[in-house]
């Protein structure tokens, strides 16, 4: 079977990541019920874009990030496309995961402007979407 896979909040616990990275660099002491929003003003209200996406691509969050319990188990034997958005860092530390797990990448760089929506850009025809 052929499955597009999402990353974050779907194969990867990346909110429980992110508030650790935000009680890191803001010394504050949020917990993943406080993430209200999408963009994780509701942890901080100073949260620029650059902060979230320096986050994304931090060694605290790739080192903290987990899968959620049974995910690989449930994908495995099957052909996995993790299908994601990212910075091109982002990317780089994505691809090594997807690599590691037999995963093979279908990215969108948002460095080149492409959004969420974009990933209607690979063929899903025959395939299971996973995603958030």
């Amino acid at each position: 079977m052929k499955i597009f896979c999402d990353f974050d909040n779907t194969l990867a616990k990346t909110n429980e990541a992110i508030v650790k990275c935000v009680n890191e660099k803001f010394h504050l002491g949020c917990k993943e019920e406080d993430i209200s929003d999408w963009g994780y003003r509701s942890l901080y209200s100073g949260m620029t874009e650059a902060d979230i996406e320096n986050f994304f691509e931090s060694d605290t969050f790739w080192n903290n990030v987990r899968l959620y319990t049974g995910a690989l188990d449930v994908l495995k034997g099957h052909e996995v496309h993790l299908c994601t958005v990212g910075t091109s860092k982002n990317l780089a530390k994505k691809r090594a995961f997807a690599e590691s797990n037999g995963f093979i990448p279908a990215f969108v760089n948002s460095d080149y402007g492409y959004h969420p929506s974009d990933k209607k850009m690979f063929d899903l025809s025959g395939a299971i979407q996973i995603g958030d």
